[in-house]
């Protein structure tokens, strides 16, 4: 053996030295995770699709009721008091893959967000930010907490801007300290009354061209019957198209040239119309007022309304699953849903973010958090054509130099992670960190181009929601 050593090259010669070591050290691959060879892994066909990464560790310890969208950052407000084991109160941005605190936290819960123009406005029963009395409505401009005058002495529920103005609706009796009910204007300098304002307490706003729409649990708007639902042109208040109803409208949501509505309530458009009936959601196209559905459950009630396209999702008081899809014809679960109330839907792409008092979504832990990820409904989950195991492949080739393929199989979609660890167990490269659907997949490896490390012994781990397996490798230089 020695003489045949002495006549290899110095590059053969370490790749020699490099497995003898393996062979001691006897760390061909470790694995474990739950056993998924059984395709009946989601009890309901669409649970895979939920986001597998809020776990309580990962994910706010209370009630989410607002989620905004900021460029690629996602606004979360509640009545949270921490997000795993930072203390992050009330308000948290989350980037996609970690949480975050603003500079300076609120001293109550958020009801409702706005972006408008790369800043923050935000709404709840808090008084102050970072320190700064702000009366339940602040604005937030990615560094600094600022007041909207002295704000309302009442909780605010929701906020809508049309050009500069900002409009914000609540159970409140003044704003800036003046006798102004339930919605008020702020100009900038000023807050506003709205004409004589309605009778009741506010619940939702949406903007339509430069109308502003109002729901809530009230009956008339400046003296008008409205039912619920008025319009505010800016001067004067209407009705917003139709009679209203004979609840409380606590959503309001527009697309296009379309309203939709939802609440509290067991008729639409009623005297001196003949109205739909057991309806808690409905939608007006301008010149036609129309029911998504029938029979519905007369204790459902409707907290949020979003759209994707043509397709609407609806968050609430729902049996079962508290959220569901609207496709112009019928409704449907998306999955086994969240085991509990639905306070915020927002959309973004083709992925749903949702808020609530839940505790799981899709049988999967996710803690008043949660992301639907609709990409994943047109794949085929009958088992003939995707992976029916998890399998972490040998790097190929192995050893090398300086490129490397590393291939794998998925069985299920969630968020996949491929990272590479030195012998120390120092992450050196993260390879893949993002979600993906059920499936095979290969990957390249070049320490030529993007990372500088020196012949030895490397590890590379996959990660697939609880599935863990992890595979050695030789660089050879």
């Amino acid at each position: 053996m020695k003489v045949l050593i002495t006549f290899l090259s110095p590059k053969i010669y370490l790749i020699f030295i490099l497995m003898l070591i393996l062979s001691f050290l006897n760390v061909s691959e470790v694995s474990f995770g739950q056993d998924f060879t059984e395709r009946n892994f989601y009890k309901t066909f669409g649970d895979e699709n939920w986001d597998d990464r809020f776990i309580q560790a990962n994910a706010p310890n209370g009630t989410v009721n607002a989620i905004a969208f900021m460029g690629n950052d996602v606004f979360v407000g509640g009545g949270f008091s921490k997000i795993g084991n930072q203390n992050i109160k009330y308000l948290a941005r989350w980037d996609g893959n970690n949480w975050y605190p603003l500079n300076g936290e609120l001293n109550g819960a958020v009801t409702s967000l706005l972006v408008m123009d790369n800043e923050l406005y935000v709404g709840g029963y808090f008084t102050s930010a970072a320190g700064i009395t702000v009366n339940r409505v602040a604005k937030y401009d990615g560094i600094n907490w600022s007041a909207l005058g002295s704000g309302v002495d009442g909780a605010v529920n929701a906020i809508a801007a049309i050009g500069s103005d900002i409009y914000v609706g609540g159970f409140f009796n003044s704003a800036g300290g003046n006798n102004i009910k339930y919605i008020a204007k702020w100009d900038g300098a000023n807050w506003n009354a709205l004409g004589t304002s309605v009778n009741g307490n506010v619940r939702a706003l949406a903007v339509s061209g430069t109308d502003l729409l109002v729901g809530g649990q009230f009956s008339t708007a400046g003296g008008i019957s409205v039912g619920g639902i008025a319009k505010w042109d800016g001067t004067s208040w209407n009705r917003s198209g139709f009679f209203g109803t004979n609840g409380v409208v606590a959503a309001i949501h527009v697309n296009g040239s379309d309203q939709y509505i939802g609440g509290n309530f067991t008729n639409v458009g009623g005297s001196p119309n003949p109205g739909i009936v057991n309806s808690k959601v409905a939608k007006w196209n301008g010149t036609q007022l129309t029911g998504l559905g029938t029979g519905w459950d007369v204790q459902a009630y409707i907290y949020t309304i979003a759209t994707m396209g043509n397709d609407v999702y609806v968050g609430g008081k729902l049996f079962p699953g508290f959220l569901a899809k609207w496709d112009g014809n019928n409704w449907s679960s998306l999955g086994s849903g969240p085991n509990l109330w639905v306070n915020a839907i927002c959309v973004k792409g083709t992925d749903i973010y949702v808020g609530g008092e839940f505790t799981s979504a899709g049988g999967k832990p996710s803690y008043y958090f949660g992301i639907y990820h609709t990409i994943l409904t047109d794949v085929n989950f009958d088992g003939n054509n995707l992976p029916q195991t998890f399998q972490l492949n040998q790097n190929y080739p192995n050893p090398f130099n300086p490129s490397t393929k590393i291939s794998w199989q998925s069985p299920v979609s969630g968020y996949t992670t491929l990272k590479v660890y030195d012998v120390l167990g120092k992450e050196v490269a993260t390879l893949v960190n993002e979600y993906r659907n059920a499936g095979s997949y290969e990957v390249e490896f070049n320490v030529g181009q993007t990372f500088s490390l020196s012949s030895g012994i490397y590890f590379y781990k996959l990660q697939v929601g609880e599935f863990i397996q992890t595979k050695k490798m030789i660089l050879a230089k």
